[in-house]
């Protein structure tokens, strides 16, 4: 293990595009409430996390990352757009509205709608196809090689790529239903940090800017 002192973990969140949908009521039953998909994908590389014409970083996860004995023991809330107050279900130390499993390929899950004003949203949404992913949150620290490994390559035109395979997590903290998921095609939401974290006049205390200047030290300081 080679970590970095006075580092915290980095709380990651992955847009997975996992084809969300309501899962079909029999002859005769009331129209289904039960929202499935898959909202963990292991094994498919990312688009570019960040690229700021001299490096490049991708990233997978590994089948070991998440297992069926981490998420039992986690609370984990099943959210529209990552927000609490938007709350659709929950599984905490494996008991309650959201239920998972977990194959070679990733996490599945799903969970009865509340009748609630979220609940019916996300019914709405997730039928008329505005909303098609998911969106899941997990903490990691990049610099530890117990939980991360790293592989550099560099092109023939003097780029760096790296590719960070992540091997476990510290936990899962949410999952979500979310617009225009875009793993493995983009993750949006790191594309538009990178944006920021150029801009000269980016606020200090902005969480993505954190975040990214932390993957970005742990990719130049730990060893391959």
């Amino acid at each position: 293990m080679n970590q970095q002192t006075n580092q915290t973990p980095i709380q990651r969140a992955l847009l997975i595009p996992t084809g969300v949908h309501i899962r079909a009521a029999a002859d005769g039953e009331p129209e289904s409430r039960t929202i499935t998909g898959r909202a963990i994908l292991f094994g498919q590389r990312s688009a570019a996390l960040w690229d700021d014409g001299e490096e490049r970083a991708y990233e997978v996860i590994d089948k070991s990352a998440i297992t069926r004995e981490l998420l039992d023991k986690s609370d984990i809330k099943f959210n529209l757009y990552h927000d609490n107050q938007h709350l659709l279900a929950r599984s905490n130390q494996g008991q309650g509205t959201l239920r998972y499993d977990v194959d070679d390929a990733g996490v599945k899950f799903e969970f009865d709608a509340p009748n609630t004003i979220d609940g019916d949203t996300a019914l709405e949404l997730v039928r008329r196809g505005d909303i098609t992913g998911c969106s899941f949150a997990f903490t990691v620290p990049y610099w530890d090689t117990d939980y991360v490994s790293r592989e550099v390559v560099h092109t023939d035109g003097g780029k760096v790529e790296i590719l960070y395979t992540v091997r476990a997590v510290k936990g899962v903290h949410d999952m979500s239903l979310v617009v225009n998921p875009a793993y493995p095609d983009t993750h949006a939401e790191l594309r538009e940090l990178m944006h920021k974290v150029q801009e000269p006049d980016a606020p200090e205390d902005t969480t993505w800017r954190e975040q990214i200047e932390d993957m970005q030290r742990a990719a130049k300081t730990y060893d391959n």
